[in-house]
Order: C-alpha cells, then structure tokens, then sequence
C-alpha cells in the first residue's frame, strides 16, 4: 500500500498506468472509495488527481455510470458503454431563470448551475442582475411571466434593500433561492438561502491555524477605498482573541502582483517573522506563494499560509496551497435539487459548510 501520496504524486502514478496500458481503454477504474484505500490516500487528494487526468481528457466521468479511461487516440471509451449510457431526459415539469451576478464576478455559480441543470434535463434561461434596472420593469415582469418558469436562482451573493430585483417573488409567485447568500441578505429578502458567511470563514481558518501551534500570525487584507484595512468585518480584537497576539501583524495589498510581494517583503522584515499566513482570497496566496520561494523561504517548513476561495493553482502548486472551499459546486447542485423537490419551506433549505483544501500542507508546530 503506497502511504499517504500528495495529489501530483497520485496523478503521476495513474497519468503513467494509462500512458503504459495497465488501465485500458474504456476499462472502468475502480470507485473512489476503494481507489483511495488501495492508494492508501483520502478521497479529496484522489479526487485532485482524477480531476487533472479528466481535464487532460485521459478520463471520461459518466453520471450514475463511473469513470472510465479513454483512448490515448482521442476516442472515447468503448462504444457499447456509451450506448448503455442514456443521455439525460428532459424534464419537462421544471423550467428555471438563473439571475447572474455581473460578467466577471468571482463568486459567479453560473457554471455550476448550467452544468448540473443540464444533467437533469432542467431548461433554463439567464438574464443579468441589471435587467431588472429598468424604468420597463413592469413589462419585463409581464415577459418573464410569460416564459413558465417554476423557479428562479439569483446567483448574487448580496443585494442591496432597493435593489428592484426584490420585487421579483411577489410579481411572479414563484420560489426563488440563493446558493451563496451572505448574512445581511437573510435581513432584507424573503427568498430562500444557503448562507455564506466569509466572517465565520474565516475564522474557522485561523482558528485551525491556532490549533496546529501557531502563534504569530499576518493578514494579507484587500486595499478596498471604503475600508483599506477591511478583512470580513473581523475586528482586531477579536484577531487578538483568536490568536492571543497583542499586536496584529495587517497590511492590505491591491490586486497585482507587485502590490502584493511588498506586502510579503513587509512580513519579513520584522523582528519575528509570522508562521502563519491568512491571506484575503486564493489569488493572493498564489502570488504570495510564488514570492516566499524566490526568497527561499519554505513552504509550509517556514511559513504556512492559506487563501479564501478556491483555485485550481492552488491545487496543482508544489506543495499544495490550504484553501477555503466556498463549495460552490456543491451549493448549484443543492439549490436546484432545492427547487425540484418542491418542499418551499425555509427550515428545509440545505446547508453547505466549507472545507479547506489541503490541510496536509499546514505545519504543525508542536511547543514545549
């Protein structure tokens, strides 16, 4: 039994099994749970590895069917299973209008709601946030009325108390949720939510780091104009409680590179360097990352650091960089499971917690 393989070394194992032809082609590999076991790694860090082989089209995953290895000619898996795999039937009851937040948000599900809708057989239709920003909005309402939706998903992650889009439960008489509401929006809309709360995040982040012996710490915040020392509304005070530091090590940075590496620079130059990194979103601490090696500065041996939100550069880097999953994936597939059964009632609305990504990458400070 191989013990405990990082994701690439995972990857690399099973990229050369299906390169050599001891997986063959349009064989089924055996299901997570028993893969991981045999490999003697969790389902996450396999998980990880089939996902770069699958991206690297080595690997073709079929809903209620498996994953099976493709033809290294770029074919498919065998033809009779392809035909034993009934394409997804349209589902005629359910239609749904998917409200997007803005073109190039980060915190955009619409992917994920396209893709499992479409496993399904849902219909759906997208309109931006700003259509209902119009002195038309009655007619807007007529026409939208006209398209039979049963149910409505508002990809945004807060909305403003005047927002016109408020209006839209009462003018259509249909439900509506957000996959990833943030708590001021449970104040101020009536819509079904799966809450996302970056605060409680957050510090569920430092309070891990906490746990595994850390004791000095630095945040890497977002230089916004309103706040520039802004980190989810967590207070020093309560950073100090978390970490039981009397001073808080804080610089914000703006979102490019040469920003953020002053920023690093600035940590390293005190007295006492941070063990621990937590930086404003996943981006940073990919860019942080890159900086601390061309210092020479060891990741996680010297310096262990994690980023909000997760991106596949996190992942694939060497190590892995920790991440706080925001399980958008999860959330799309929640909210639409959410409209189908049809059971609107507040109290059986899902709740998706958030992981972090690659915890093994954490030191642990161990204090005599």
């Amino acid at each position: 039994m191989i013990s405990k393989l990082k994701s690439d070394q995972v990857y690399h194992l099973l990229y050369n099994k299906i390169v050599k032809g001891d997986l063959a082609p349009g064989s089924r590999i055996p299901a997570e749970t028993k893969l991981a076991a045999q490999l003697g790694v969790g389902r996450k860090t396999l998980r990880t590895a089939l996902g770069r082989l699958e991206d690297q089209k080595l690997l073709i995953r079929m809903r209620k069917s498996g994953t099976f290895v493709a033809d290294l000619n770029g074919t498919s898996p065998d033809p009779e299973i392809l035909l034993s795999t009934p394409a997804p039937q349209k589902n005629i009851k359910h239609k749904f209008l998917i409200i997007n937040t803005p073109k190039g948000s980060p915190y955009s599900l619409t992917e994920y709601l396209r893709e499992y809708a479409a496993e399904c057989g849902i219909e759906t239709m997208e309109v931006d946030i700003y259509f209902f920003h119009t002195s038309e909005l009655e007619e807007r309402f007529h026409w939208l009325s006209d398209q039979h939706f049963t149910g409505i998903i508002l990809t945004a992650h807060t909305i403003s108390p005047d927002d016109p889009v408020l209006q839209i439960q009462d003018k259509l008489h249909l439900p509506v949720i957000m996959p990833a509401a943030w708590e001021t929006d449970m104040a101020i809309t009536p819509f079904f939510m799966i809450p996302l709360s970056p605060r409680l995040i957050f510090m569920k982040a430092v309070n891990y780091f906490f746990k595994e012996g850390h004791r000095r710490f630095a945040f890497l915040t977002m230089n916004w104009k309103e706040s520039p020392d802004d980190f989810y509304n967590i207070s020093d005070m309560e950073l100090q409680l978390l970490t039981q530091q009397k001073h808080i090590l804080r610089r914000s940075a703006c979102e490019n590179v040469e920003s953020i590496e002053a920023a690093i620079e600035y940590f390293l130059q005190q007295e006492e360097r941070p063990t621990a990194l937590i930086c404003y979103n996943a981006y940073f601490a990919v860019i942080a990352a890159e900086y601390l090696k061309k210092r020479g500065i060891r990741i996680p041996d010297d310096i262990s650091l994690i980023g909000f939100g997760h991106r596949k550069e996190c992942e694939y880097a060497t190590p892995a960089i920790p991440a706080l999953s925001l399980s958008f994936p999860e959330r799309c597939r929640a909210a639409i499971d959410f409209l189908i059964a049809g059971d609107y009632r507040h109290e059986v609305v899902p709740q998706i917690s958030s992981v972090i990504i690659a915890p093994e990458s954490i030191k642990k400070i161990f204090h005599s």
